[in-house]
């Protein structure tokens, strides 16, 4: 991804070299600086202006890339901007996003699945970004995010164990 377009870099069976490397536009969306984030084969960047999210991925119909917005419906959730993100697969594939006016935005995402649900994650200050570790086998994937509260900056970490105890105390349900 670069500012103006997207491209695809080949080199063939040796790989990329300098004497082999191929390029190809293959969209015209434009990216952020926002690192973008594989899942599964999609690849989620932060488009040119940083208000919004797109689903990179390829259409056998069209033969061609294409860019679906997942915030299309929820564009009140990014207008100031996307500064961040981050990538938590287990126990549910969910992306974290900071936007530039220090809120915490999760999108719930499953393409398999057709599921993209947007929520606000309020957590009592300013985050100024978000970062996913893998868990422990059988864990959730840990949550870590820096938030400032007036004065006082702190680099926290969301419970991973939150579900699991929550799902073992009976029935649960997700509205």
């Amino acid at each position: 991804g670069t500012r103006g377009d997207e491209w695809l870099l080949e080199g063939g069976e040796r790989g990329i070299t300098p004497s082999s490397i191929r390029a190809s536009r293959k969209s015209a969306y434009g990216s952020s600086p926002v690192q973008p984030i594989l899942a599964g084969s999609a690849t989620l960047f932060v488009q040119r202006g940083a208000m919004t999210l797109l689903e990179y991925v390829y259409d056998f119909n069209s033969a061609s890339y294409i860019a679906p917005d997942l915030t299309q419906l929820v564009e009140h959730m990014t207008r100031g901007g996307i500064r961040g993100m981050a990538y938590a697969r287990n126990p549910w594939s969910s992306i974290y996003v900071v936007t530039n006016d220090g809120h915490l935005r999760v999108c719930t995402y499953s393409r398999a699945e057709s599921i993209v649900a947007w929520s606000r994650l309020d957590v009592g200050g300013t985050v100024q970004s978000v970062a996913v570790a893998y868990g422990p086998p059988g864990q959730a994937d840990e949550v870590w995010i820096s938030v400032q509260r007036g004065d006082v900056y702190s680099v926290e970490r969301f419970d991973p164990q939150h579900w699991q105890r929550l799902h073992s105390a009976g029935n649960v349900w997700h509205v």
